[in-house]
């Protein structure tokens, strides 16, 4: 016997055609199957062999696998492809306005004179891309996209934490752009417009700066290695991304509070908890500052001997040149930390066991850059140090064991 609610229609309905046209509506109404006529229709297009240029605009398409698609000059405002595979496929000339690219895999696509504009891109893999000509940027003025009476005024692209290693990106537009921990090793940005982009924690080690417009551009330049820092500072116009300076006497007196409130478990006292300052070089040896918060800071300096900073968040964090020798580092966030030249002889990263036991809490220090740094007889197990710089670290003696070290290099 026939199931008459597989395809959704009461057999009432009577006759074939209209058996007909409900399976025309659902492969019209199907997502998948709409993507996939628009696929066709650009292959031919394409082909010279009629068609026309695909337009999967506001299509849900994350996860999609794309590898090697041609898609040059279609139309995809506001598509999602999050976490789309990507890898060789050819978007040159695209519309990608507004679209969710979060996580997607663009390893050696073509996006050359595509209109990124307002797009998102964190945590995207473009190693190798080629953005030449790419728009990325924002106030797009008299060049927004009217096509069918739509009118994008967008924003700039975010490409927070994108991998851009190596990524040909001459001539783009990323006015505005968030940059921040982006990874641009050895990408070619000459001729770029970057004014007022925002590249705080991003590393730009071999980056190629010829003729880029920096003019307002947000940069840490103590965070930078010296080669890229050299070359941003004759270019010039940028501006350091610190809102604020906390002097010593505030922070000291902040640290006096942070401990109350680790000593009496949060009854009195404050948590320390500062982002986006600087703070000027203070020795604090042998203090606690378990559990304390300074992300995106910059910290110039300072005696921190011994100190306990464990299960501290300090992402982003500039902290090139600090002496942490003896500190207590177990289950520390420096994720995209600045690290060069600190003194870590002998620091603990060791996972940390949660209250309960039932669990231990890594180390994080994910793209950390720790050039030079001293990380002699320190113990690093468990750690993650994924894609870490440590390029010139001295490790004599120093424990590794059960460490994530993928993409990490000296």
């Amino acid at each position: 016997m026939q199931n008459d609610d597989v395809i959704g229609v009461s057999r009432d309905c009577g006759s074939a055609a209209s058996l007909l046209d409900a399976e025309i509506n659902r492969y019209l109404n199907d997502d998948s199957a709409n993507v996939l006529r628009e696929l066709m229709l650009h292959r031919n297009w394409l082909n010279g062999k009629g068609g026309r240029p695909a337009n999967l605009e506001f299509k849900n398409i994350a996860g999609m696998n794309l590898e090697r698609g041609r898609l040059e000059s279609a139309f995809l405002t506001g598509v999602n492809l999050s976490k789309a595979n990507l890898r060789l496929a050819n978007l040159s000339r695209a519309i990608l306005v507004g679209a969710d690219l979060e996580g997607a895999n663009l390893t050696d696509a073509d996006l050359s004179d595509a209109d990124l504009r307002g797009a998102n891109l964190h945590r995207a893999i473009l190693t190798r891309a080629n953005l030449r000509g790419a728009d990325l940027g924002a106030n797009a003025g008299e060049n927004a996209d009217t096509r069918e009476g739509l009118r994008q005024d967008s924003g700039a692209a975010i490409l927070t934490e994108a991998r851009l290693d190596q990524a040909v990106l001459c001539q783009a537009k990323l006015t505005g752009c968030d940059l921040s921990g982006a990874d641009l090793v050895e990408a070619d940005l000459r001729g770029a417009d970057m004014s007022g982009s925002v590249i705080t924690g991003a590393d730009l080690a071999g980056v190629n700066l010829e003729g880029a417009n920096l003019s307002g551009m947000v940069v840490d330049l103590g965070a930078v290695d010296p080669v890229s820092a050299k070359q941003i500072a004759a270019i010039g116009g940028t501006v350091e991304p610190y809102v604020g300076t906390i002097d010593t006497n505030t922070f000291l007196a902040a640290i006096k509070d942070h401990e109350e409130w680790i000593k009496s478990s949060g009854a009195s006292g404050k948590r320390l908890d500062y982002s986006e300052m600087k703070i000027r070089a203070t020795n604090v040896p042998s203090r606690n500052l378990a559990g304390c918060r300074l992300r995106r800071c910059r910290v110039d300096g300072g005696d921190w001997t011994g100190t306990n900073l464990s299960m501290a968040d300090l992402s982003y964090t500039n902290m090139a040149g600090i002496q942490l020798e003896n500190s207590d580092m177990r289950g520390v966030n420096l994720r995209k930390a600045n690290l060069t030249q600190a003194n870590l002889v002998k620091a603990n990263f060791d996972p940390l066991p949660l209250a309960n036991g039932s669990r231990m809490w890594p180390s994080n220090l994910d793209s950390a850059v720790l050039r030079d740094a001293n990380l002699s007889q320190a113990s690093l197990s468990g750690a993650n140090l994924r894609n870490a710089n440590l390029k010139g670290c001295a490790v004599e003696g120093a424990s590794f064991k059960g460490a994530d070290l993928q993409g990490a290099w000296r």
